[in-house]
């Protein structure tokens, strides 16, 4: 799945992001996890998936402070394949998705976007676990 990010990709929106197999942001594009300034926690697997995109220590920054990152920050920290100008943004997606689509070996393609898939969600599983763990020594 490729993303075009455009504007603003803050929670669920940023949580969809870091789904994606390919995410394409234009300049104008910021990323972030503010449900800290509503008094709530991000939802889907925010917390769990954007820490392996983006590593812990910068998770917790977003996610503790509400923090947002610019296009260029989110590619540096591996949130965004690259960063492109606004006005190329939707043609530069649809040249990878035709891209994709040709390739020669679709099977091989599937493959591989299925074993890391298959990875994310043991290692969520397995977070979300150690999370419900934690959440029972409190009560």
């Amino acid at each position: 799945m490729i993303a075009a990010v455009s504007g603003y990709a803050l929670g669920g929106g940023c949580e969809v992001a870091a789904m994606c197999d390919i995410v394409i942001a234009a300049e104008n594009a910021k990323f972030g996890q503010p449900e800290i300034t509503l008094g709530i926690l991000p939802g889907m697997g925010g917390t769990q998936r954007l820490a392996r995109s983006i590593g812990k220590a910068k998770t917790m920054d977003l996610v503790l402070t509400g923090r947002l990152m610019d296009a260029a920050e989110a590619e540096s920290c591996g949130l965004v394949s690259r960063v492109v100008p606004t006005a190329d943004l939707l043609e530069d997606a649809l040249k990878i998705g035709e891209k994709l689509n040709k390739a020669k070996n679709k099977e091989t393609v599937t493959y591989k976007k299925d074993q890391q898939r298959l990875r994310e969600a043991n290692e969520l599983i397995e977070s979300l676990h150690d999370k419900r763990e934690v959440e029972e020594l409190g009560e």
